[in-house]
């Protein structure tokens, strides 16, 4: 062998020896990067599987809320139209049916208010800023009405009863035979006091229709109350759901 080749051999050979090692280094530097950048690159998509998952989260958590607070709306509609179609009932069927529909649309209602996390039974149910322990007073202002329905018609009737006692006090009191046998008067009485206890009983009659007619008055205005309670109520519920719905949207958009 020349001395030329085996130089070129000897090159050769050391230029391998002096190359490999770094070769290698970079090899493995290389592959060691790949790893790095795919281990980035799964972090940074779980991490957006993530969001995308509780944006989908909150997205449910934002629906189911605004259905709850349609369905809350519709059933309290239906609740007050079925009290107030009570009040006019025109015969004892439709007062009936009109009864038991209060009754299903109350129990029904009921069941969308859970317990508050921290009752109180002074809560202002007008309160314009806060629907905080609202709940359980709501709960009773409904049981409230629906155990009160009954009773407003048997004032009714009491009412009308008393109206006929007077219309009857009238007529006796224009009729010698009617008056003289009349069952509040002592006929031992002086003609005075005949008149006098005539005209006290036909004044307690009146009392009696004044204090029906305002217990029956006091119950359609808890109708009233009642729709403006829930009014305001739902329209703090709403703006509850649209601040988290915003809040939910830049946290995970």
């Amino acid at each position: 062998m020349s001395p030329e080749i085996h130089a070129a051999i000897i090159a050769a050979v050391t230029s391998i020896i002096v190359t490999l090692p770094k070769f290698i280094y970079d090899c493995f530097q290389e592959k060691k990067r790949k790893n790095f950048q795919e281990k980035i690159t799964d972090i940074i998509q779980n991490k957006e599987d993530q969001r995308a998952m509780m944006q989908v989260g909150a997205n449910i958590v934002w629906s189911a809320r605004v259905e709850w607070i349609q369905n809350v709306r519709n059933v309290t509609s239906e609740f007050i139209t079925a009290v107030n179609d009570f009040v006019v009932s025109g015969d004892d069927t439709a007062r009936k049916q009109n009864l038991e529909l209060i009754r299903a649309k109350s129990n029904l209602l009921i069941l969308y208010f859970g317990p508050d996390k921290h009752p109180d039974t002074n809560i202002d149910l007008f309160n314009p800023t806060s629907n905080v322990s609202k709940n359980e007073n709501i709960v009773k202002f409904i049981k409230n009405i629906c155990e009160n329905a009954p009773a407003y018609f048997l004032r009714q009737t009491f009412i009308e009863d008393y109206h006929n006692n007077i219309l009857h006090c009238n007529s006796c009191k224009a009729s010698s035979d009617m008056y003289e046998s009349c069952n509040i008067i002592d006929a031992s009485m002086s003609n005075a006091e005949k008149e006098k206890s005539c005209t006290a009983q036909i004044n307690n009659y009146l009392k009696k229709i004044e204090d029906l007619r305002q217990e029956n008055q006091k119950f359609k205005d808890n109708i009233q109350d009642f729709a403006e309670i829930m009014r305001i109520y739902l329209k703090l519920e709403w703006e509850r759901a649209k601040e988290w719905n915003k809040e939910s949207t830049e946290i995970y958009s």
